[in-house]
């Protein structure tokens, strides 16, 4: 598994990343089509766009950003990929880069992605990975989340 930084994403990132997204992430939060994750992507402030690769094929995205004077993150992991450390790998070079992180993970199991399958909750993974459960949480019509952090 390596790591790869990217400084700005090409039209083939960005392919990759929604296909990624919409087939791990809950339908709820679903991205349509390019323009819409551009959107989203393009109201990130500062990031750092990480892919993690395995056997020359990009199998996952980590991307930080500042928001709220903090420090936030999002990460996605093809599922073939899970279980495996491959998310604990994107986590440790986070932790090497920043000193606090901030994200929001769903709740519960209820929500479903794309194929019809369950969305697993990453609470327990971000637990064991050093992350505190806080007691914040975020809700949408689209989903409940918590926030989680880390601080070095």
């Amino acid at each position: 598994m390596e790591i790869v930084y990217c400084d700005s994403l090409s039209l083939v990132d960005k392919v990759f990343i929604l296909k990624l997204w919409n087939s791990e992430y809950p339908t709820s939060i679903e991205h349509k089509d390019i323009k819409s994750l551009e959107t989203y992507l393009n109201a990130l402030t500062a990031p750092k766009h990480y892919f993690l690769i395995v056997n020359k094929k990009a199998v996952g995205w980590y991307c930080d950003f500042d928001r709220d004077n903090a420090r936030w993150f999002a990460m996605i992991i093809a599922r073939e990929m899970q279980g495996k450390g491959a998310g604990t790998k994107l986590i440790e070079n986070a932790k090497k880069n920043n000193t606090a992180l901030n994200g929001w993970v769903v709740q519960d199991n209820s929500l479903i992605r794309k194929d019809g399958s369950a969305y697993p909750s990453p609470i327990l993974f971000y637990a064991r990975n050093g992350f505190e459960i806080t007691h914040k949480t975020w809700e949408t019509e689209a989903l409940k989340t918590v926030k989680i952090k880390w601080n070095g």
